[in-house]
């Protein structure tokens, strides 16, 4: 049976253990902390999967990403955008 988990963000590179495929739902700032949301088998193996935030205005560290969500921080001062890096 599939459940929903947070995982919450770092504004920075991070590796995430999740199930084997999980599917991201949603990406919003919960108690001024970024979080992302996924559908996942909690019964499934996991897998290392590489997500990272990236402010309006920066570069791109690598070109091989999937665009999962967008948050805001300090009442829209801050956008991150959350990429995954593809394999």
């Amino acid at each position: 049976m599939k459940t929903i988990w947070k995982f919450p963000l770092k504004v920075q590179q991070q590796e995430i253990q999740m199930p084997i495929g999980a599917v991201v739902l949603h990406v919003e700032a919960q108690y001024e902390g970024p979080c992302m949301w996924a559908l996942v088998d909690p019964e499934a193996a996991t897998e290392r999967r590489v997500f990272f935030t990236i402010g309006t205005g920066h570069r791109l560290p690598i070109d091989h990403v999937h665009h999962v969500g967008s948050y805001q921080l300090q009442n829209g001062a801050f956008v991150g955008h959350v990429f995954e890096a593809l394999q």
